[in-house]
């Protein structure tokens, strides 16, 4: 009886542990870095929100900057991927969808950038 017991324990244990789902999003894409990113902007969470820029930009958002942003709620908010691409002097935005049949990304739209608009995009240094 006392091996049954242990071996129904055993099989219980390891059902638990199979239907356990640790799924975590992660910032591995596009989407999921504007998800992450607007969570933390909700949450007020400074740190986290400051750890998804890459090293060389981290600085660029101070506690001042994040404090402006605490004030814009992202409920209800719509997630849009744009690639900034610039062909012989001219700046172009690609908006870019995930097919859901395919599960490939497409092109939806390209929009040249005006002039005045270029500085947008520039970082210092190219970084």
């Amino acid at each position: 009886m006392k091996k049954w017991i242990k071996l129904i324990s055993l099989i219980s244990v390891l059902f638990i542990m199979s239907c356990t789902n640790d799924k975590k999003v992660r910032p591995d894409t596009p989407e999921n870095l504007s998800l992450l990113a607007s969570l933390a902007i909700n949450n007020q969470d400074y740190e986290t929100l400051k750890s998804y820029f890459t090293e060389t930009r981290k600085e660029t958002i101070n506690s001042e900057y994040f404090a402006n942003l605490k004030e814009i709620k992202s409920n209800g908010a719509e997630f849009r991927t744009y690639s900034y691409i610039r062909i012989n002097g001219k700046s172009l935005l690609l908006e870019i969808i995930k097919d859901q049949d395919t599960k490939t990304y497409k092109i939806q739209n390209i929009m040249v950038v005006p002039k005045e608009l270029e500085g947008l995009f520039n970082t210092p240094n190219g970084k």
